[in-house]
């Protein structure tokens, strides 16, 4: 192939013929064997695993299935997985945001609407305006 890239004169890598020479030397191959790393279980008790293998699998069905990895874990099984175990939680899923924005924005709306906070807010602006006079 390098012969054909001179004959027509079009210019290659200039480290191919190293790159080449490295290869035949079987330089780029990894040698023995790999072993897979052990999976952790969830939980040393059986029966905490259970339901945590349980509570796993409904938060993956509460999830888009897309496994676009924006929650930074690789695929939606790993990343409820990883919900389970502790190590994220559930509005890392981006997908989750709008509907946790509207649940903060609902309980925000019912915590204004309580009588204990209005009477405190109007109480307070009637002190601060009669401060200013």
């Amino acid at each position: 192939m390098i012969e054909t890239l001179e004959f027509e004169q079009i210019k290659a890598c200039p480290d191919i013929r190293e790159v080449r020479k490295l290869y035949r030397q079987n330089y780029f191959f990894i040698k023995g064997k790999f072993e897979p790393r052990p999976l952790k279980p969830l939980d040393k008790d059986i029966a905490k695993a259970i339901k945590k293998r349980k509570e796993k699998e409904d938060i993956y069905e509460s999830l888009p299935k897309i496994d676009c990895g924006a929650c930074g874990a690789p695929t939606c099984l790993t990343f409820a997985e990883d919900v389970v175990k502790g190590e994220a939680e559930l509005i890392d899923c981006v997908f989750n945001l709008p509907q946790k924005f509207t649940e903060l924005s609902e309980e925000f709306s019912d915590l204004l609407k309580k009588p204990a906070f209005l009477s405190k807010t109007k109480s307070g602006v009637k002190k601060k305006r009669k401060k200013e006079k």
